[in-house]
């Protein structure tokens, strides 16, 4: 589906119209718009004007009927007749003048001040009435026992809610009825520190309406508006003032007399309370002293959309709420708005004629330009406008052939182009395979390396030359030093290890990339979270096409277990070799030892045997000789071993009898045994 239709003039129409019409929305859109927010800020600050002078006039009004009861509690008259009766008994004849005095003085504040209806004084710590005043010479009973405000006014003066009278006062037609709003006011009555009683006002706010009406008519609001009403509200919702639709409220069953006390702000037919004073209480809870405003819309009391402002009465959790109706408020701009579409409308007609008219001067020669244009696209190179005019048509045709005489040119010259192009993409083509298959064989080199690094059993690193931070380390040296290695790649020594340790690490490695040698480290300690190791280490630079180094590569045998292996080795050694030195010298000095009395032995027997015998004497002394003889031949012996193990023994050769060598023995072991029954043979 097209969006114009396919007549070129038809379109051309159809566009024009649909332009213009866009444009007069657009100028309709933006004057409506300047004018709403200009209808919206004037009414905004109107109503705002209204809430705000309607709080402060109510304000006013509470504020000069509290201080009215406090001028009256401080009045010099009530203080001294006060103090007066303090210091009376009820049957003493000044007591009673000084209480006709202090009526006096009640009834003509009474009478004084319009809105005040009664005037009472209590007793400050029991509240029982001391004095009542009407304005009249009469009592009144009902102030009897209604002490409220008489213990919270003992320090400050203090104002009681809205209420409805319990007793008879003046409505607004003068009549006395009960249920009349009213207000308690009370103040201390002092003189100093001493505190003589506290008066109480009774006050009718039938009043605060005027205040009302002279504040919408201060701001120009009522007059403008017929829907327009403010009242004043308390924090439970229920109206303070009077409405200006009260006839209305009373013919819907709202209330029965008045709207103070009696309507609260609740949507018709539901418990929800309005959406107007819902906002208003928020200014308790945001602390905020200006006034808001809520242009939108939103259900009022009696059931109609309604734009209002509520302000805080100041000292009081009042709001004054300033309303009118939506439909109202927004009536020029709905006017508005039906004369922007009329005005729309009438210009889009117009358009439609001339647009019409002119387009029938030039869709022809159009048409014609644009069959040429066809034709080109379809592939027809020898197609011409030929059309011969002064003016823009004319200008286009000449363009128009100019440009596809340029065109085939270009075609000529793109083909022979692509032709040298296709030439040169399959180059291309072909030198990046081979670049790809060079970077594949590169990364499988590169992975193939990868591997072999990882996977050798000595610790390998690398440092970049420039400031030998680590750029490699293979996983044998991360088992050994107990990191991983995020925690080692571009981290320096110094970032690992202790100063000392780090300097000297850095020392080594300078050394190896200034003098472009290898550096071979026998051993090195090296603290890691294993503990103490010990490694031998070889650094090697690793240098580009000219020389210069770029890496210092490092390969770290931990040699700890060696070495500890050949300390043990040569601790064992070394404890062999003092034992043996100890047991030679023990053989040597036992040797010696036991020659000494040997040789005495064999000396004394000599003699012995040198003397008269009998045989059997002969034979024991001969056999203790050749045992002696024996035994100093052992300990030459015992000598020789130490002599063998140190190196020095020399090799003797000594004819000797074996036969009788036998016999010697046997003759040695003999007595014992014969002791034993034995026979040697």
């Amino acid at each position: 589906m097209k969006l114009f239709p396919r007549s070129f003039r038809v379109s051309v129409v159809v566009i024009t119209v649909l332009a213009t019409t866009i444009a007069a929305t657009v100028m309709g859109l933006t004057h409506y718009w300047t004018q709403k927010a200009r209808s919206e800020s004037d009414l905004a600050q109107l109503l705002r004007l209204s809430a705000t002078e309607s709080a402060s006039r109510v304000a006013e009004w509470l504020k000069d009927r509290r201080e009215s009861a406090v001028s009256i509690a401080g009045s010099v008259t009530l203080v001294e007749e006060l103090r007066r009766l303090r210091h009376l008994e009820p049957q003493d004849d000044e007591y009673f003048l000084a209480l006709y005095r202090l009526k006096k003085e009640l009834d003509q504040n009474t009478l004084s001040r319009q809105f005040i209806h009664e005037i009472t004084i209590h007793h400050p710590e029991t509240g029982a009435t001391l004095l009542a005043s009407t304005g009249e010479d009469v009592e009144v009973p009902s102030a009897e026992h209604d002490d409220r405000g008489v213990s919270e006014a003992r320090d400050q003066p203090w104002v009681s809610s809205m209420f409805a009278a319990e007793i008879p006062l003046p409505d607004e037609r003068g009549a006395s009825a009960t249920g009349v709003p009213c207000m308690l006011i009370a103040a201390p009555i002092r003189d100093g520190a001493d505190l003589y009683g506290v008066l109480r006002v009774r006050v009718r706010v039938l009043d605060i309406g005027d205040n009302l009406l002279r504040a919408a008519a201060a701001a120009d609001y009522s007059d403008m508006f017929g829907t327009s009403d403010t009242y004043v509200v308390s924090s439970a919702g229920v109206l303070l003032s009077p409405s200006h639709f009260e006839q209305q409220l009373k013919l819907a069953g709202r209330i029965r007399q008045r709207s103070m006390l009696e309507l609260k702000l609740h949507v018709p037919g539901t418990d929800e309370l309005t959406y107007a004073f819902r906002q208003s209480r928020q200014l308790f809870d945001l602390q905020t002293f200006d006034a808001a405003v809520e242009l939108s819309g939103y259900e009022g009391v009696r059931g109609h959309a309604k734009v209002g402002a509520w302000e805080k009465v100041a000292g009081t959790d009042w709001v004054c709420i300033a309303e009118i109706d939506r439909e109202e408020a927004f009536a020029p701009l709905s006017k508005l708005v039906r004369t922007n579409t009329y005005f729309s409308l009438g210009i889009g007609l117009t358009v439609v004629v001339l647009t019409t008219w002119l387009a029938s001067r030039v869709v022809a020669p159009l048409q014609s330009l644009a069959q040429v244009a066809t034709r080109l696209q379809s592939g027809d190179r020898s197609v011409r406008c030929g059309i011969n005019r002064d003016d823009e048509i004319g200008s286009l045709a000449t363009a128009l052939d100019s440009l596809a005489d340029a065109v085939q040119e270009t075609l000529a010259d793109l083909e022979r182009n692509a032709a040298r192009l296709a030439k040169s993409n399959r180059q291309l083509e072909s030198e990046l395979r081979d670049r790809q298959d060079v970077e594949q064989q590169l990364r499988n080199a590169n992975a193939f390396l990868d591997s072999v690094i990882d996977n050798i059993p000595t610790m390998l690193f690398m440092k970049d030359a420039d400031d030998l931070r680590i750029v490699r380390f293979n996983k044998a040296g991360l088992e050994l030093v107990g990191c991983s290695r995020d925690d080692l790649i571009g981290k320096t020594d110094f970032d690992l290890y202790p100063k000392e340790e780090a300097e000297f690490f850095a020392e080594k490695d300078r050394h190896v990339l200034d003098s472009l040698k290898r550096v071979e480290i026998e051993e090195e300690e090296l603290l890691t979270r294993k503990g103490l190791r010990i490694l031998h280490t070889k650094k090697i630079p690793i240098c580009d096409e000219e020389g210069k180094p770029q890496l210092l590569l490092g390969i770290s045998e931990d040699i700890t277990t060696k070495k500890q292996t050949l300390e043990a080795l040569q601790a064992a050694k070394d404890a062999a070799e003092s034992a043996n030195i100890a047991k030679s010298d023990f053989l040597a000095n036992m040797s010696h030892e036991i020659r000494t009395p040997m040789n005495a032995i064999i000396g004394m027997t000599d003699l012995v045997l040198d003397t008269p015998l009998e045989a059997m004497q002969r034979d024991y002394l001969s056999i203790v000789a050749e045992s002696a003889e024996s035994l100093l031949s052992i300990i030459n012996q015992i000598l020789d071993f130490s002599k063998i193990e140190s190196g020095k023994l020399e090799l003797e050769a000594v004819d000797f009898d074996v036969r009788e060598e036998v016999g010697d023995t046997l003759k040695s072991l003999g007595v014992r045994a014969h002791s034993k029954s034995l026979e040697l043979v």
